[in-house]
């Protein structure tokens, strides 16, 4: 009896900790480039719109920028310390399984040291560019960079020729419940239980119990 109350009251806590988990449409991509000497890593969150994404669509990013040619050295980019900007056609897009960069079209996306109109000093960012724009030294598009140079340039010569369509980054793996655990044991201990009940009517039936047959 009591292996079973332990069984039913691990599976009703399951239930109770499922129920109590808030869902979120949000989506996690994780960001790993190599830009010339650079790189950039850490994650970019969105609002979980699958296509075309805005700057509205952006809901908060975690961006290390590293290169010996960044003033400083690396930066760690959040929606804190930066913004989130673009030009042209739509470009960013996210599908199920990735964001991804039309290089093919007009514009360019950036996240952006700062905030919109309230720039000044050598501004730290990482941006990727379409056919009529560029980010660094390179004369060749369409571009993604890492900008700009310690001594507060224009252009970066972390700057690297992209073409196509581009993964920008991959969703995060999604983790099993916490309570996954609890719920194979929940079920483990009911699976129990059931066998020691049939074990113990067989017994009985074999006249080898309390009772027999006459």
């Amino acid at each position: 009896m009591n292996v079973k109350i332990r069984a039913i009251a691990a599976f009703t806590s399951l239930c109770a900790a499922l129920m109590s988990t808030p869902s979120s449409a949000s989506t996690i991509y994780l960001i790993d480039r190599s830009i010339g000497d650079g790189s950039v890593s850490g994650q970019i969150v969105t609002d979980g719109t699958i296509g075309g994404l805005i700057n509205i669509n952006i809901e908060s990013w975690e961006l290390l920028l590293s290169s010996p040619n960044l003033f400083g050295g690396s930066f760690l980019m959040t929606n804190t310390n930066s913004y989130f900007r673009s030009q042209g056609p739509v470009q960013l897009s996210a599908t199920p399984t990735a964001l991804e960069f039309n290089t093919a079209l007009s514009g360019y996306f950036a996240f952006t040291e700062g905030s919109p109109g309230n720039n000044s000093g050598p501004i730290r960012d990482w941006a990727v560019t379409g056919q009529d724009w560029r980010c660094s030294s390179l004369q060749i598009l369409p571009q993604e960079c890492i900008a700009p140079e310690a001594s507060g340039g224009p252009f970066s010569s972390d700057g690297v020729y992209r073409s196509g369509v581009i993964q920008i980054g991959l969703v995060a793996p999604v983790p099993l419940p916490a309570g996954l655990p609890l719920l194979a044991a929940g079920i483990g201990m009911l699976a129990f239980v059931r066998k020691r009940r049939v074990a113990a009517r067989v017994v009985n039936l074999n006249g080898n119990g309390p009772f027999s047959r006459v």
